[in-house]
């Protein structure tokens, strides 16, 4: 029976099928995380997924969902269950700052943007946001009138020079 079932026509045209249904959902779950990517890139991280992040970037080589809870239990004291982690990764993956692939029974997390870039990409924001694109307006405000004039005129003129690379 079991070899009248390899030589049948409905049994290859199964099998079949089921190789072109596997094929034809990778490719959308590619363009499904493409897409969420497009739409959601200009979104900040919250506070929670900035934890996950920082933990993410500590493990540049990637790192499995049972370190991550692992380390977001001994640095941040958050005891997370792993349905929920798993929603705040896909929401991350989604605005483009992680990579998840599953090797095995394992999911395997690794970041697509350096925290640097991150940092680098706030800054300008906020630079952006509440000084009007100075960099001397942020100094001034960190600073306050706790500068000497000396020290002052140092920072200005990193400051240019910075503005002239």
């Amino acid at each position: 029976f079991v070899f009248f079932l390899l030589k049948s026509n409905y049994l290859k045209k199964r099998i079949f099928y089921d190789i072109i249904v596997k094929i034809v959902v990778e490719k959308l779950k590619k363009i499904n995380i493409l897409w969420r990517n497009v739409l959601m890139i200009e979104r900040d991280l919250t506070s929670r997924e900035i934890w996950i992040m920082k933990c993410i970037w500590a493990n540049p080589g990637g790192m499995t969902l049972q370190d991550l809870q692992k380390e977001l239990k001994e640095i941040f004291d958050w005891e997370i269950k792993r349905f929920t982690i798993h929603t705040y990764l896909t929401t991350i993956e989604g605005k483009g700052y992680i990579e998840v692939e599953k090797k095995g029974r394992n999911l395997i997390m690794k970041p697509s943007i350096s925290e640097e870039e991150h940092k680098k990409e706030q800054a300008e924001r906020m630079i952006s946001f509440w000084y009007d694109g100075s960099r001397q307006g942020l100094i001034k405000t960190l600073v306050g009138d706790n500068i000497s004039q000396e020290s002052g005129r140092h920072l200005m003129d990193v400051l240019d020079e910075l503005e002239e690379i």
